[in-house]
């Protein structure tokens, strides 16, 4: 987690150097005699904000872990087919959702640096949505269900994974995926560890206890 708030420092830090020294091209020079400063000053700015609000969409981020666990699931079963679900991030941070149905799957964006850069940037993960499948007896077919993991802190239009990847040159420098557990039962009482594996997001039944404590 402090790798990842020196990426977040980093970026505020840029985004408020290219601010000051727009403030200082507007005091020395003038807004109205100088309509060249203020483009420049109007670009600088701008370049800062995206800097900023690429810091704020790493928030939502978390470094994976040495371990590669990403976070522990906890379902408990409320009725037929509805679950509530817990899900504790290896960063700390829960959330409480219900999901209907009789399987589900859950996916996640992972940001991390090319190998032929010269030095080395910790693999990033954030988890985005379950899927939820629902059999239907009666059209025999499976109803799917998308539902987003926990509350973002920003809007989605927010998404630094998106803003990067379709930065020109970016994608020569960094690696950008997006990977899918296999599908798991829906069981009351049953405790899945999401992880990180050499062939993508695994999602593993463990033995644990119930999430304790408020739910954010």
């Amino acid at each position: 987690m402090a790798q990842l708030n020196v990426y977040v420092l980093a970026l505020f830090v840029s985004g408020g150097l290219l601010c000051v020294l727009t403030l200082r091209l507007f005091w020395k020079q003038g807004l109205i005699k100088y309509l060249p400063v203020l483009f420049l000053g109007l670009l600088l700015s701008g370049v800062g904000g995206v800097f900023i609000a690429l810091g704020l969409g790493l928030l939502d981020y978390q470094i994976i872990p040495r371990d590669r666990t990403l976070a522990t699931v906890y379902f408990t079963q409320t009725s037929d087919k509805s679950f509530s679900v817990q899900v504790k991030m290896s960063s700390g941070s829960q959330s409480s959702l219900t999901l209907q149905g009789d399987h589900w799957q859950v996916d996640a964006k992972t940001l991390s640096g090319d190998r032929r850069l010269p030095f080395d940037i910790q693999p990033l993960a954030r988890l985005e949505s379950f899927y939820v499948y629902s059999r239907s007896q009666k059209m025999q077919s499976v109803e799917i269900q998308r539902v987003p993991v926990g509350d973002r802190r920003f809007p989605v239009s927010l998404d630094t994974w998106q803003w990067l990847k379709k930065a020109p040159g970016l994608r020569a420098l960094l690696n950008f995926e997006v990977t899918r557990t296999v599908r798991q039962p829906m069981l009351d009482k049953t405790v899945y560890r999401i992880s990180m594996s050499n062939q993508g997001l695994a999602a593993e039944q463990t033995h644990g206890i119930p999430l304790t404590g408020p739910v954010k």
